[in-house]
This record gives structure tokens, C-alpha cells and sequence, in this order.
């Protein structure tokens, strides 16, 4: 009975000084383990590259003037055209878009009897639903800008600043016309410039008759010069070599593929010192070329561009595309790419709701574009092709 309750004793006395040890065995375990983690965090955490995405869209107006189009809108309303390409509005940071209507309720066009298509659009629906969907930066420098005169133009200006939207392409002198786009991007220490200029290519008519050039103190588009716009481009570079210039010329043929004019324009662009051409006019894809290392995207063809629309009768395929500028910050450098995202134009098969490219359309789009295209097989190679939440694409290294 005493060994008994020696040993319990003895067992009690050790208790204590295990618990002791464990105790100090632990404060040990957690003091390593905070002199680990502390360790780690005081290294640099890896640095996650920052992106900018600056999204290039072609034609765009919701198209009251086509009865057609009128109808859907009253039945359907104007979230609906915009719904399958809202994804590729909202994944960018600035939104570029050629406006191609006048924003007025006046009711009858001075050249309704003489220019076949005369464009309109609502003067308070219009600009809400471009807010809604991240469209606030117009060019206006199109065939379509006056098509209410100067009455048009001036209230279309009045609008867009009543509801904050920017524009340029087009002014009350030609001074006002012939002024850029442009927009600062930080990285950190390092910025980007973007400078963004947009002509209306001449036509004989559209000078002689409608009156749509400014000239001088006469408002209106400006004109697509290739020696005026060399001198713009010289002066920015002048100024600031790294500045990050891109043109965005209203040019060529409807349903057509380039013409000899658009490729002499836009190889003189990149000779005077522009980074990038994207070209709009012909409502559908027209070709690439990189020219001297610089990329030309002849025309990028429609966005929600509400008209019936004449694919089948001219025997084209009904794509466009839009263009995302991404710019990526690599910590050491700024990287700029350029993404091209096709979607289906032809509004009398989507019954007026374009959306980006089937699986099986993106490929005709592809093979279409390479076939047209003047590419080098290198060059061809550098096209790295892939899909993600928005779409299918097609990417560049600028």
C-alpha cells in the first residue's frame, strides 16, 4: 500500500514537469515559426503585372432611321443589341468607338433628297445606354456625322458634354476638328501616353455638296490628310518620342476588302512616325499588315451597328472585329499588345443583336483574314490564336 501511493506520488511530482517542457516546447516551435514567416515576408512579394485595356469598336449607332431597326428597339429596347458584346465594353479600361449618326431630334434632314442614308439617334436614350455599357469616347470624323448639317453637329456637342461623353474627329473650326484624343496611363514610375487621331477620307461629294470637311473657321470633320496628319504625328514625337500615337481613319469601300489609297495612306502613317493604324468605314473585315514592324488594321468593319445590313447581296463574310490594346506593366518595361476579338455584323441573321464568333466562324474568320492579308509566314507565326471569357482571338506583339 505505501509503494502504491509512493509511486502516485511520484507520477503527480513528474506531471508538472512534463507539461513544463511541453509548454516550453511549444513557445520554442512558435517562435521558429514566426521567425520563418517573417523571414519570408520581409523578401519582395512577387509583383503581379498591372494591365491597361484600351478596347478600338468600328461603326456604331443604334439606327432609328431604319424602320426595321426602329421596330426591334421599341419592341426589344436597347440593352438588347447591346447584350452579347457588353462583355468586351466592360473588360476595358477606355472604350473607343466611331460614332457614325448625329445625336438630334431635328426632324428632317437638309439632304434628304440627295444622300440615300441619313442617320439619327435618340438624344437621351442614345447617350444613356453608351454610358451604361462604358462607351464614353466617340470619334465623329465619318459620312454620317453631318447628316443633319451644322444644326446637328452643334446639338450633337451639346449632348455629349451635357452627359460627359468626349469626342473628336470633328469640331466647330477645323482647328477644334483636327485635335486628338489623348490619354495618360501610370505605371508606377513609368507612363504611357496615348495619342489618338481620326480623319474622314475625302470624297469629292461630301466636300463639294454636304459641306462635311471643317475648313478653316468652317465646322465639320476633319479631313483626312496624309501630310497634315505627318506633321501632327512629328510634333507629338517631337515633344515626347515615346508617345504612343494611333490612327483611326473613316476610309474605303462598303463590303469591300482595301483599296490601293487606304495601303499608301497607312504606309505613310507608319513612315511619319504613327505606332498603329486601325482603320473603320467598310462595315466589314478588311486586312492586316505589319508594316515596318508596325501593325495596320485596314478596317475592323462594325460594332452594334443597328442597319439591315447588305452581307448576302454583296457576298461577304458578315464579320468584324474589335481591337483591345493591352498594355502590361513587366516591372522592367511596359509591354503593349493588340488583341483582335471578331464578331458576327450581319443584323438580318442575329435579328439586330451582333455577339462575338462561333467556335466553327472563328475559324473561316481566320483562314479569310490570313488568305487576304499580306503576312509573311513568320509574321504568321507571331499570331498567337486563343479563347477566353469573352471570346476567341487573335494576338500581337506590338
Amino acid at each position: 500500500m505505501k509503494r502504491t501511493i509512493f509511486k502516485d506520488l511520484k507520477r503527480r511530482a513528474v506531471l508538472p514537469v512534463v507539461i513544463t517542457f511541453l509548454a516550453i516546447l511549444f513557445l520554442f516551435a512558435a517562435f521558429s515559426c514566426d521567425s520563418i514567416k517573417a523571414g519570408i515576408s520581409s523578401e519582395p512579394p512577387p509583383i503581379k503585372a498591372i494591365s491597361k485595356k484600351i478596347l478600338f469598336v468600328g461603326d456604331t449607332s443604334f439606327g432609328e432611321s431604319y424602320r426595321d431597326t426602329l421596330e426591334v428597339l421599341k419592341k426589344k429596347g436597347y440593352d438588347y443589341p447591346m447584350e452579347k458584346l457588353a462583355p468586351f465594353l466592360r473588360n476595358s479600361d477606355l472604350v473607343i468607338a466611331n460614332l457614325e449618326t448625329p445625336i438630334t431630334d431635328i426632324e428632317e434632314s437638309p439632304f434628304k433628297d440627295s444622300k440615300a442614308y441619313c442617320h439619327w439617334t435618340h438624344v437621351k436614350k442614345a447617350p444613356y445606354y453608351f454610358k451604361k455599357y462604358n462607351m464614353r469616347t466617340f470619334a465623329l470624323a465619318n459620312n454620317h456625322t453631318l447628316d443633319f448639317g451644322m444644326p446637328g453637329l452643334e446639338q450633337t456637342f451639346k449632348i455629349m458634354k451635357e452627359n460627359g461623353i468626349k469626342w473628336f474627329g470633328a469640331g466647330l473650326t477645323e482647328k477644334e476638328a483636327a485635335r486628338p484624343f489623348m490619354k495618360t496611363f501610370s505605371f508606377g514610375d513609368k507612363k504611357l501616353k496615348l495619342v489618338v487621331i481620326s480623319a474622314f477620307e475625302y470624297r469629292e461629294r461630301y466636300a463639294t455638296k454636304y459641306n462635311f470637311y471643317a475648313k478653316g473657321d468652317q465646322g465639320g470633320t476633319y479631313h483626312l490628310s496624309t501630310k497634315k496628319i505627318g506633321e501632327q504625328i512629328n510634333n507629338l514625337k517631337a515633344k515626347d518620342p515615346e508617345t504612343f500615337v494611333v490612327i483611326f481613319p473613316h476610309w474605303g469601300k462598303n463590303y469591300r476588302w482595301k483599296t490601293d489609297r487606304q495601303t499608301m495612306d497607312a504606309h505613310q502613317f507608319i513612315v511619319d512616325g504613327a505606332d498603329l493604324v486601325i482603320g473603320h468605314g467598310g462595315h466589314s473585315m478588311q486586312e492586316i499588315e505589319q508594316y515596318k514592324d508596325h501593325w495596320i488594321l485596314y478596317g475592323i468593319g462594325n460594332f452594334v451597328f443597328l442597319s439591315p445590313g447588305r452581307y448576302a447581296q454583296k457576298k461577304v463574310m458578315p464579320y468584324s472585329y474589335v481591337v483591345q490594346l493591352i498594355v502590361d506593366d513587366l516591372r522592367d518595361k511596359i509591354q503593349k499588345r493588340i488583341r483582335l476579338y471578331p464578331i458576327f455584323s450581319d443584323n438580318r441573321v442575329s435579328n439586330f443583336q451582333p455577339r462575338p464568333l462561333t467556335d466553327a466562324e472563328f475559324k473561316q474568320f481566320v483562314a479569310k483574314l490570313l488568305e487576304k492579308s499580306p503576312l509573311e509566314t513568320r509574321q504568321q507565326k507571331k499570331a498567337r490564336r486563343g479563347k477566353d471569357e469573352i471570346g476567341n482571338y487573335i494576338d500581337f506583339l506590338i
